[in-house]
């Protein structure tokens, strides 16, 4: 059976406004907890945790252990105020409104002492009319926070049965602040998206939507959709335009506050340019101007950039199972990316989300999965997304439990996922719709039957309601918002340890790390769609000692083992690492063979995955950020610094890609390619010692295209005799002159080479760049710098003795002193 999903968008959206006018509550707030009489400075957007810190009244939650004793704080009951002014010009308009974009969780909102609303879901917005409450002059706006902890509480006991989770999954909150094993339990509340006002008289658009009715080479079909707003009867006209072109296109309205609704506008574009992912061509978007006019003249506008492209899922039985793969305007993508975890809003954001986007964007990923157990992604996210050309697998936050079918919580769910889907749907990168992470896995395989002891009807009533939410409402609303949209209601499908997942939709493999697998087994569980597996590191030195006491910096000092929320983290991490690697025992050099240990591991993961395309179409690892400093999964720790297996996400998911592969008597070798063309070239292989000296080599012609990569077998009895502690096998592509993949094939582990003692030189090239050199091979050379950052642009690298290695610097900071230069290489560990 085949069965394909398709969504045809586009944009991204930025306002103007003429006669409506918005601006943004953000000063003279203060906070305090109930019951107290003091309040304090506040920050909106913000957190009661961020809040009570910058005030002094807390430690910092990150450093030590000191988020351990402030769970008192998810308790309390804390109240937000501010005073704010409605000027004459505002006080006339017909329309005055207020907008909250995000309150977490449980908020009564008072204006002028009159109760405006209550709040109960951290991801929905809130719009109301104040027009009646408002008056000229100033205007106090107060929140109540309710404990969300207490509140969930409440609910569990409603039940007669016990929900996997308990009280987190009662509340429409993120879920990773319960706790997670990447995150400490901290609870917190607050306005942590931005309070604005509105306000107009004739009219306003309030939302817009985009859907591509017919898409070919000659032209596209558009149908706009915008959601009006009114107060006053009168003539209208809506008009688009086409910035940088000669379209543009109007319709007469004769009486807006009939139609207070949904308006469409038809468009033609001739000849589009079409909104590509990296890799395949440019991520175009075009920009749109909307407008609404009356008689006075301008009402409202909205200019957007818009990129166009069709997007497919497609999921086909074949000889295998089912294949699940992404088709982007027709064109299958091996997908290459990461999950994306919250970088905030907990405390304090280190990262901003183009700051994130960019990093992804310069090693080549294509795709960021927005993990279910956070939040959902910033509009900055999703508009990085669209200019960098990374597509967007968007889970609901929902995550590792079962959730109740109460219809308060589904009436809940439905206003989120409305105001969600409204707020997302308009970006290309938008590719995928996840309704839960892992929920569905948990249900079949991790024994909540049989640890909460279900009866019949018990289990009945959860499957139930799980399925009213995530295979009826959930889809049921994206197919209304979204037309076509893919939608997959659970990742994974099927739980890694049953066979069946590695031949049909995504896997979570996890047999390494939790079940303790080597390495080596990745390359014989690999799914149709790998969208989670991982293996931890811990963070760069200088990260640890942000939140580590220096008396403390030690593996077994409580700072450190506060900071690894998996139980048996660091057990797992030094049982790897005895079998590749000598354990060291200074905690600096130990972080250093973690980052090399994670790095060896999912390189071996990622080259399995993209050797076996097409059967294999996505490698999306776990994860690429952290959402506090924390020993953890990621590639680029809390404060950006990238860990060794980020730099070599430059190898393994270039264009080009060589992977290889050592059998008792042969190696194995897969050239693969992500160039839509076909490509001739010549694989090149030398046999070398550490000294230098050339042994043997080999070249082989190759033609390699988009839709599978090509093996090759080298057979060892072609080597002449070597001792394989020193010497390894340099393998290499090249097109002409230009070398466009390479990687080194070492015969034994690691802690078994016979490596040299090394001497490390730099120099400096000019300014942006420095020349690395040794005196004999060096393996995984890291440089750092002890007064400040060392910015480069890869780390973590092999050399071969004599020739000098240009490393390029990353721009915004000073050339740094070479005398200040350190550097750690495994020969002289």
């Amino acid at each position: 059976m085949k069965r394909l999903c398709f969504f045809l968008t586009f944009g991204m959206v930025s306002i103007s406004f003429a006669q409506h006018s918005t601006r943004l509550i953000k000063a003279n707030w203060m906070f305090r907890q109930d019951s107290t009489e003091k309040f304090f400075k506040a920050n909106v957007p913000g957190t009661v945790h961020q809040d009570l810190y910058n005030n002094g009244l807390i430690p910092d939650p990150y450093f030590s252990t000191n988020a351990e004793q402030l769970n008192w704080i998810e308790d309390k009951t804390w109240e937000y105020k501010t005073v704010f002014e409605i000027s004459d010009i505002e006080f006339s308009k017909e329309k005055i409104e207020i907008e909250f974009e995000g309150l977490d969780t449980y908020a009564q909102v008072y204006l002028n002492n009159v109760l405006l609303l209550s709040a109960d879901n951290m991801f929905r917005s809130w719009l109301i009319d104040v027009k009646n409450q408002v008056i000229k002059g100033k205007n106090e706006l107060s929140i109540r926070f309710e404990s969300a902890s207490k509140r969930g509480r409440e609910l569990a006991s409603k039940l007669s049965y016990t929900l996997p989770e308990g009280e987190r999954v009662f509340t429409r909150k993120a879920q990773y602040q319960y706790g997670w094993d990447f995150m400490p339990r901290l609870l917190t509340c607050g306005l942590w998206k931005p309070v604005r006002l509105h306000f107009y008289t004739a009219g306003r658009i309030r939302n817009a939507n985009y859907i591509i009715k017919q898409l070919n080479k000659e032209k596209a079909e558009l149908a706009i959709g915008l959601d009006l707003v009114n107060c006053a009867k009168g003539e209208y006209t809506l008009s688009v335009e086409l910035i940088g072109t000669t379209f543009k296109k109007q319709k007469q309205v004769k009486n807006l506050a009939e139609v207070n609704g949904t308006d469409t506008i038809f468009l033609t574009v001739d000849q589009p340019k079409l909104w590509w992912c990296i890799g395949l061509g440019e991520p175009f978007l075009y920009k749109l101007k909307t407008v609404l006019r009356s008689k006075k003249g301008v009402e409202d506008s909205l200019q957007i950039e818009m990129g166009i492209r069709k997007i497919e899922l497609v999921r086909e039985v074949d000889s295998i199972g089912s294949s699940f793969y992404f088709r982007l305007n027709d064109v299958p993508v091996f997908i290459k990316g990461a999950n994306l975890v919250p970088s905030g809003p907990l405390l304090k954001r280190s990262l901003s989300d183009e700051t994130l986007v960019k990093k992804a964007s310069d090693v080549g990923m294509n795709m960021l999965r927005v993990w279910g157990g956070g939040v959902y992604g910033s509009d900055e996210l999703y508009k990085a997304c669209d200019k960098n050309g990374i597509l967007i697998w968007q889970d609901m936050a929902f995550a590792c439990a079962m959730y109740s079918g109460d219809q308060t919580f589904m009436n809940s769910v439905t206003e989120e996922t409305i105001d969600q889907f409204k707020r997302i749907r308009t970006h290309p990168s938008l590719a995928l719709i996840c309704g839960n992470n892992e929920s569905d896995e948990g249900w079949n395989n991790w024994g909540w039957q049989k640890q909460f002891k279900y009866s019949y009807q018990d289990s009945l009533v959860i499957w139930n309601d799980y399925q009213k939410l995530f295979h009826a409402l959930i889809p049921q609303l994206c197919s209304e918002l979204m037309p076509g949209l893919p939608y997959h209601y659970s990742s994974p499908s099927i739980g890694w340890g049953h066979p069946e997942s590695l031949r049909q939709a995504d896997s979570h493999y996890w047999g390494v790390w939790w079940g303790m697998e080597p390495f080596e087994e990745y390359r014989n569980k690999v799914g149709r769609f790998a969208s989670e597996y991982g293996f931890q590191s811990l963070p760069d030195i200088k990260t640890i000692q942000s939140f580590c006491p220096n008396e403390q910096i030690q593996i077994t000092s409580p700072a450190i083992q506060s900071h690894q929320k998996h139980k048996k983290g660091f057990e797992t991490i030094k049982a790897y690492m005895q079998r590749d690697y000598a354990v060291p025992d200074s905690l600096i050099q130990f972080a250093y063979v973690s980052q090399l240990l994670q790095r060896d591991g999912m390189k071996i993961a990622i080259e399995a995955h993209r050797s076996a395309k097409p059967n294999c179409m996505g490698t999306l690892f776990w994860q690429f950020n952290d959402a506090w400093p924390a020993i953890s999964w990621s590639a680029v720790d809390y404060f950006g610094k990238p860990k060794a297996f980020y730099y070599s996400l430059q190898q393994n998911f270039s264009k080009f890609m060589l992977s290889s592969v050592l059998k008792t008597r042969q190696i194995e070798i897969s050239l693969v390619s992500d160039s839509i063309n076909l490509v001739h070239g010549e694989i090149q292989l030398q046999l070398k010692n550490f000294k230098g000296d050339r042994l043997w080599e080999k070249s082989v012609q190759s033609m390699v295209n988009y839709s599978s990569a090509v093996h090759y077998i080298i057979q060892r009895n072609e080597m002449p005799n070597f001792d394989s502690s020193s010497t390894y096998l340099q393998i290499k592509f090249k097109i002409g002159q230009r070398y466009l993949a390479g990687n080194n094939l070492f015969f034994t582990a690691p802690k078994n080479l016979k490596l040299p003692k090394a001497k490390i030189y730099f120099e400096k090239q000019n300014n942006q760049s420095l020349l690395v050199s040794s005196n004999v091979f060096a393996k995984d050379v890291f440089l750092y710098s002890d007064k400040g950052d060392l910015n480069v642009s890869d780390n973590y690298f092999d050399l071969e003795p004599g020739i000098k290695k240009v490393i390029p610097l990353l721009p915004g900071k000073p050339f740094p002193q070479l005398s200040d230069i350190r550097v750690i290489v495994l020969n002289n560990l």
